[in-house]
């Protein structure tokens, strides 16, 4: 099995708190009895910014292309995925860097 990620988020971007990012995967199974090959493929791009002081909301989109044998996996069939993907998240930390406690 190979599998790689590669991606990069930029945190800071035109001095403003939004923060933009990509990522690329794979995945390569072999089949240890007919060596027959799947692969997997996933692209997903990512915007986020800071909302009041404690949460930050991020959106993701994502594709993904999945290539199976067709030898093999009769019942199953190659094709893609999109997914798109909105999250909140809340942090109470009291210093980012060095938390000590929560805060409200």
């Amino acid at each position: 099995m190979e599998i790689y990620r590669f991606g990069y988020e930029e945190p800071w971007l035109f001095n403003n708190p939004i923060n933009v990012g990509f990522e690329i995967s794979g995945v390569n199974q072999t089949d240890r009895f007919t060596k027959l090959i799947s692969k997997e493929r996933a692209v997903s791009f990512s915007i986020g910014t800071h909302l009041r002081r404690k949460y930050e909301g991020t959106f993701t989109l994502t594709y993904k292309k999945i290539d199976l044998p067709e030898k093999i996996y009769e019942t199953m069939q190659s094709g893609s995925k999109y997914a798109a993907k909105l999250s909140f998240q809340r942090d109470t930390r009291d210093y980012i860097l060095n938390p000590t406690k929560a805060v409200s």
